[in-house]
């Protein structure tokens, strides 16, 4: 809180702070709640959290003329003022997380003061990826798309509507737009001695950014596994799948098959196994499971290629389907 006192406003630290006061609140008796309200001019720290990720919202900011606008700025110097500009709120707010046993700023804000704005961030960046690292631990059981991402091997296929259930479910804790900020904290928040994450900077296609939740998810489960979009990694599963339906078919019974096998390599995984055409319509399912989550009848219908897609495989559609919805997303 010290941070935004003297002026840091990175969306990291906001959306981190947001977070803990309304998980703050939930641990605190009427009374005390009246007495944030009084320092606060009349706010919950519910309310104040929902200010911050406002000020944070780049709908909001666009709305108001841009990030370089004088509208912005003042919206955002009125989002963060109960923060910044009352040091009886900060010490009020401090001493309830003492109490309550919830960290809202670190034990070495002090030092951090100093340390300049990358330190800032990145401790912000690491309080975030913990915030989200705990939320979906505590909220496994309840949410669908949690409740697949931690089973092993997945027992249903994910849906578009699990992944949004999922993003709506994360917007009072991480802001507006969770998934880049949450991606962001990763990549800022990293140690030297974690894996590389191969995805670069927060995803930027807002169509399949409830697809790269599971990737997000996926990284908090197992820290080992690198960070990179959730399209990368279903083009990775799906190159290796068509190898593995290209090994079945490349053991041949007689010496001569095998020797014409051997001397002909499949010109592109999955080229053994299957007809171009069919190959063409895999990687449409693919596209489809990169976008959703998961590949359904419904997809095909709404984009009339359900019959192309039949004749082509005929009943084996419906079991390939399966197996791509589980394998890919795995």
């Amino acid at each position: 809180m010290e941070h935004i006192a003297i002026g840091a406003r990175d969306p990291e630290l906001l959306s981190s702070l947001a977070g803990r006061l309304v998980r703050l609140e939930k641990r605190i008796e009427p009374d005390v709640r009246a007495e944030v309200e009084k320092l606060s001019g009349g706010k919950t720290l519910s309310n104040i959290a929902r200010d911050l990720l406002d000020a944070i919202d780049p709908d909001k900011i666009e709305s108001l003329g841009g990030t370089t606008s004088v509208s912005s700025a003042e919206y955002i110097k009125t989002a963060v003022a109960p923060i910044a500009t009352n040091p009886d709120l900060r010490n009020k707010i401090l001493a309830i997380h003492r109490v309550a046993d919830q960290t809202i700023d670190t034990v070495s804000q002090d030092k951090l003061l100093f340390a300049g704005a990358d330190a800032k961030t990145t401790e912000a960046a690491r309080d975030t990826v913990k915030s989200f690292r705990d939320y979906i631990e505590q909220h496994k059981a309840e949410i669908e798309a949690l409740q697949i991402l931690y089973s092993r091997p997945f027992k249903k296929r994910l849906t578009e509507e699990s992944l949004r259930e999922l993003e709506a479910k994360l917007k009072p804790e991480f802001g507006p737009q969770p998934v880049p900020v949450i991606w962001n904290a990763f990549e800022k928040g990293r140690d030297r001695s974690e894996p590389t994450r191969r995805g670069g900077s927060a995803p930027r296609s807002q169509t399949r950014r409830f697809t790269d939740l599971v990737s997000l998810v996926r990284t908090a489960i197992e820290p080992t596994t690198p960070l990179e979009p959730f399209e990368e990694h279903v083009k990775q599963r799906f190159d290796s799948w068509l190898r593995e339906k290209d090994a079945l078919v490349s053991q041949p019974s007689t010496t001569a098959s095998a020797a014409r096998t051997n001397s002909q390599p499949a010109a592109r995984p999955g080229a053994l196994a299957f007809t171009s055409d069919q190959l063409a319509w895999l990687e449409k399912m693919r596209d489809y499971i990169s976008a959703s989550g998961s590949v359904d009848r419904e997809h095909l219908e709404a984009d009339n290629v359900l019959g192309p897609i039949y004749k082509v495989f005929g009943e084996k559609l419906w079991p390939l389907m399966d197996e791509l919805n589980l394998t890919l997303a795995a």
